[in-house]
């Protein structure tokens, strides 16, 4: 959170680099998704579930934050 890149964003960075190497024609774009399984159970709390009902879909619900977060930067909303 200070900024800097922790060992699984290293190995993110270098894997986005091999690749945009190989896919020249295709942009990649690395995006930040720290938090959003934090954020994902405090909307989960909010709609009433409890740990054990989230437990199955919190990884869905993060994936639909992080989806959502880039959808709002592409239309300049975040």
């Amino acid at each position: 959170m200070n900024g800097t890149l922790g060992p699984s964003a290293v190995k993110a960075q270098a894997f986005a680099d091999r690749l945009s190497g190989e896919l020249v024609s295709v942009k990649i774009l690395l995006w930040d998704e720290r938090l959003t399984t934090v954020e994902a159970q405090r909307a989960l709390r909010l709609a009433g579930k409890n740990a054990r009902q989230s437990r199955k879909i919190i990884d869905q619900v993060a994936a639909q934050i992080l989806l959502q977060s880039y959808l709002d930067y592409l239309h300049g909303t975040s």
